[in-house]
């Protein structure tokens, strides 16, 4: 039935849907929608996190077996919960301790069934999870709380750029979220001649995608035709940047050559924490009634932790995200803000010394002339001490060597000159590749 409802939304035309697309989301996703978008804009403080967490546990420990185990194992009851501060002694979760488990012990077996997903495939940590039914309600709920920092009404027209594979199409149409959808691996004259199209009928007010997905589509607009790009910015109000972490060097081209403000969120398929820009860029404010956010200390760094607090059917209770972050502010007792130190645990690289270099620091903390001619950096790492750079750039006869600042690194670094930047199977430019 639900395959059936979303055949059938895909083949709304844009020339109905962009009606239909006034109809608000209140009665598309119903009360709990509401709920959570009300719920949203209100900072919650201890007393409504330890309730949440209190039942939310003890349900784990009762009905759960991974948890049942997982909590008798490190020596800890639900029991010995009560108070705010109790809650530091619930048992911090990785997703090492999860791949352990079969997926049908980390899950409710009830009458009803949740929503099956899957994350962590391109990382090299596959892990299969189930969300709640309201899981999509509350998502879009605030979802739209962060996008209306920028202007943003459910019947606006985006146009968005992921890694989707349309077929032969160039661009698609998506009633559900009024967008036209950019096909990443059409050949771009074809995606212009659409795009002409569709601005012939319609006002494009937002970008929405990966953040190098819209750095590249705007980067080839440019030089391709400077025209439909003027025509495109004419009605543009902002850019939404989707599950990449903004460099510095995409935001600041796009915001120059789009002169629109962006906004950018910290989100991921477990759904255990969303957070979102207020105005200073890099500074997210959790959602503490999306999932309880937390800056744990481990081994001297900082990681973000969070609690899926509404999902009883595959929770993820005090989960440990591999993101290393810095704390900023704390109110009410709980986690206000916070900045992304490192990114994902593990996308480093080796020295000849054996030292750990986080590619964060070292592609985007230093001042690479490089960036000035080419498109993308990345990077991939066979064996300790020696590093491949790929330079996505039209110009061969350079000495990069000399344009990438090396100073003070132990390494062999190679550098190999390709024409487009190697891709996840999402469609991601990722900074490092692994295979």
């Amino acid at each position: 039935m639900i395959k059936e409802i979303k055949k059938a939304l895909a083949a709304v035309p844009s020339c109905v849907g962009v009606y239909i697309a006034f109809i608000p989301f209140r009665y598309r996703l119903g009360k709990n929608y509401t709920f959570y978008k009300n719920s949203a804009s209100v900072f919650k403080d201890e007393s409504f996190v330890f309730h949440k967490m209190k039942s939310l546990v003890c349900f784990c420990e009762r009905e759960i077996p991974f948890y049942r185990y997982f909590y008798a194992k490190k020596g800890f009851s639900s029991a010995s919960l009560n108070s705010f501060d109790d809650l530091k002694k619930i048992p911090i979760l990785t997703k090492s301790d999860l791949q352990e488990s079969s997926f049908e012990d980390r899950v409710f077996n009830s009458g009803k069934s949740g929503i099956i997903t899957n994350t962590g495939g391109t990382s090299g940590q596959p892990l299969k999870l189930m969300i709640d039914s309201n899981a999509y309600a509350r998502e879009w709920g605030h979802m739209h709380t962060i996008w209306e920092r920028l202007g943003y009404r459910t019947n606006c027209v985006k146009l968005t750029i992921r890694g989707m594979n349309l077929g032969e199409k160039p661009l698609v149409y998506n009633f559900v979220h009024n967008e036209f959808q950019v096909n990443a691996y059409c050949d771009f004259d074809l995606v212009l001649k659409s795009l002409d199209k569709v601005l012939d009928k319609y006002k494009i007010e937002y970008f929405h995608g990966y953040p190098s997905g819209i750095y590249e589509f705007v980067k080839q607009l440019s030089e391709s035709d400077a025209g439909l790009l003027g025509r495109l910015k004419k009605n543009l109000k902002g850019v939404f940047f989707g599950s990449e972490y903004p460099a510095v060097i995409y935001r600041d081209y796009i915001e120059s050559e789009l002169s629109v403000s962006t906004i950018s969120w910290y989100g991921h398929t477990e759904m255990a924490v969303l957070a979102a820009e207020k105005g200073e860029p890099f500074l997210y404010y959790p959602f503490q009634s999306y999932g309880f956010t937390e800056s744990i200390e481990i081994d001297g760094k900082y990681h973000l932790v969070g609690t899926t607090i509404d999902n009883y059917f595959g929770p993820l209770v005090r989960y440990d995200t591999g993101d290393l972050i810095e704390p900023v502010s704390y109110r009410n007792g709980l986690l206000e803000s916070f900045k992304i130190k490192e990114g994902r645990v593990g996308e480093f690289v080796t020295d000849l010394n054996g030292r750990r270099i986080s590619l964060t620091a070292l592609i985007f903390g230093r001042h690479h002339e490089i960036f000035e001619y080419a498109n993308f950096i990345q990077v991939k790492q066979i064996e300790a001490g020696r590093l491949t750079v790929y330079v996505t750039t039209s110009k061969e006869d350079l000495d990069f060597s000399k344009l990438f600042d090396s100073s003070g690194i132990n390494m062999f670094i190679d550098f190999v000159v390709i024409k487009k930047p190697y891709k996840t199977k999402s469609g991601k430019v990722s900074l490092l590749i692994r295979d």
